[in-house]
């Protein structure tokens, strides 16, 4: 069984790996070239995965067991709290200097911050 890798694929690849069939993931950049097609759709595509599939040219994505894919979910979501912590750390910085206050010297590093004073009024 072939599947396109697209948004969501993983709940159809979990489900029919528990049904017994041997689940192949296309890679996107490999099967890149049907899209210059003339004619382009869903049984073409099936039908040129399958002859790839057979032909043992198919070019295959990693597919992730369901432990990685938590573990990964969990950074990526890590990664976006950090990168709004930034902008509000920037954006309360740009604030305080346009009051002109002096800007924090520490961030979330875990050093105490009760010695840092505002200037300003």
């Amino acid at each position: 069984m072939v599947l396109e890798a697209t948004y969501g694929w993983y709940w159809a690849a979990d489900a029919l790996a528990a049904a017994g069939a041997r689940v192949h993931l296309a890679h996107p950049l490999g099967v890149k070239g049907f899209a210059y097609r003339r004619v382009k759709n869903d049984v073409r595509d099936a039908s040129d995965r399958a002859d790839l599939l057979r032909m043992g040219r198919l070019p295959q994505a990693w597919i992730a067991p369901p432990a990685v894919r938590e573990l990964r979910g969990l950074v990526r979501h890590r990664a976006k709290l950090v990168a709004v912590q930034a902008r509000q750390n920037s954006s309360s910085d740009r604030t305080n200097q346009e009051a002109t206050l002096t800007p924090r010297n520490t961030r979330s590093t875990g050093l105490d911050n009760s010695s840092a004073t505002w200037t300003g009024e």
